[in-house]
């Protein structure tokens, strides 16, 4: 019996493609009238309906021959089990309850009064043809816009903006809820739905969790640390995920760097699940790791401890890159001019210069450059002139650019700075 129940389940079933619309959705069928179920059309601001009557029955927008919607509708349980179903409109609640206490057998606890109902407290919100799959997968490109960008939460706020998306869809634009505290909502709830989801990721990796970590400085001078997990998952595919970037509180001890790390093997749950563990070549990360792996289990032998600890292969390559371009001690270097130009040693100095290989040489003309503002302000005017020369030292505008200079902890600096 093809009752609406039984569609309703069938329907449940269903896979939306991934920008669907009202065509898409499972349809509800019954003599000639097409409904679909209403928890799959979108409603701004709608939390869902509190009537009494919807543990008796299920609540349906139908749709015209265009697949607009054209009312919402109620459909009695009872009588769809028994072949027979009923539909009435909700704009009150008055004909479904009087149906009910028709239909209902004397003594019948199943059915509450009439006048027991909640009476609505707020205007009914108008039925969209916008699928809500639809509204969530753009709230979620929405958030993942506004982390990658770095912009304000308030952005989908602004009226150019709000003029550029209404030329697309006007009536899309009206359901989303953008404003800055509906984002603010949207990412929390983001990242709890994805943290289930990468803790059972997590969960039924095929290897063991390996992590790597490293802290730095960010520019308004908070100590930042990073970790991240590396595994297998059940396709056999090799995965990173990053597991957190919190801010590192107190002194960088062997003994609060393994606090904090436990607190994140804790929080995702893969105490029993550790690896190796990947870091620079800091003695207190030796230190900091025996703490971690000790805590996690008691039983671990130093020499199982030292096994699982792995040096950074990328930082010690950049070391020996650097050892190779500069020699052991770069920054002595830097530091010989200025002692050799206040001893007035400008033989030795120029010496100096010369017997420094061409990255050398380069870092030095870029860090003279950028220690006035006038010498920066000349290389500009130079630059400038030969572009007028129609001889371009770059491709680039002159104007925007800047001579970089390379520094030990970001790597590739110094390509950039050539």
């Amino acid at each position: 019996l093809s009752t609406v129940a039984n569609q309703l389940k069938k329907a449940a079933g269903a896979v939306l493609p991934p920008n669907p619309t009202i065509e898409d959705l499972s349809e509800i069928t019954w003599k000639n009238r097409r409904f679909v179920q209403k928890d799959s059309l979108a409603r701004k601001g709608a939390k869902g309906r509190k009537s009494w009557i919807r543990s008796h029955g299920t609540f349906l927008v139908e749709l015209n021959y265009q697949d607009l919607p054209i009312g919402h509708v109620w459909c009695c349980n009872r009588c769809d089990m028994k072949g027979a179903a009923e539909f009435f409109s909700v704009q009150a609640t008055s004909s479904a309850a009087d149906h009910l206490r028709n239909e209902s057998s004397p003594g019948d606890e199943g059915v509450i009064d009439i006048y027991s109902g909640v009476i609505p407290k707020r205007r009914r919100l108008e039925q969209s043809a916008i699928p809500r799959a639809k509204i969530k997968a753009i709230q979620e490109l929405s958030v993942g816009f506004v982390i990658d960008s770095d912009v304000p939460f308030t952005i989908f706020e602004h009226s150019f903006l709000r003029k550029i998306f209404n030329h697309f869809d006007s009536g899309l634009v009206l359901k989303m809820a953008w404003s800055g505290s509906s984002v603010t909502r949207e990412i929390h709830r983001l990242f709890e739905a994805k943290r289930d989801t990468i803790k059972a990721e997590l969960r039924n990796a095929l290897t063991a969790v390996h992590i790597s970590f490293d802290l730095w400085t960010s520019p308004n001078r908070f100590a930042i640390m990073a970790v991240f997990a590396h595994f297998i998952d059940q396709l056999g595919h090799q995965q990173s995920r990053l597991l957190a970037l919190r801010r590192q509180f107190g002194a960088h001890s062997s003994e609060n760097l393994a606090d904090s790390l436990i607190d994140i093997v804790h929080d995702w749950e893969i105490e029993g699940r550790v690896g190796c563990a990947i870091s620079d070549n800091m003695t207190a990360n030796d230190t900091c790791l025996y703490y971690m792996y000790q805590r996690l289990d008691p039983s671990m032998r130093p020499v199982d401890i030292k096994a699982r600890r792995m040096r950074c292969y990328g930082r010690t390559l950049n070391l020996v890159a650097r050892a190779f371009l500069f020699g052991k001690d770069a920054e002595l270097f830097e530091l010989e001019p200025d002692i050799n130009g206040m001893r007035g040693l400008v033989e030795q100095d120029l010496d100096h210069w010369r017997r420094k290989g061409p990255i050398g040489k380069l870092r030095n003309i870029v860090k003279f450059i950028r220690s006035s503002p006038q010498r920066s302000e000349q290389f500009k005017r130079v630059t400038r002139e030969q572009d007028h020369e129609e001889y371009r030292l770059c491709e680039e505008s002159t104007a925007e650019l800047e001579v970089v200079m390379n520094n030990e902890t970001r790597w590739n600096s110094t390509y950039m700075m050539i």
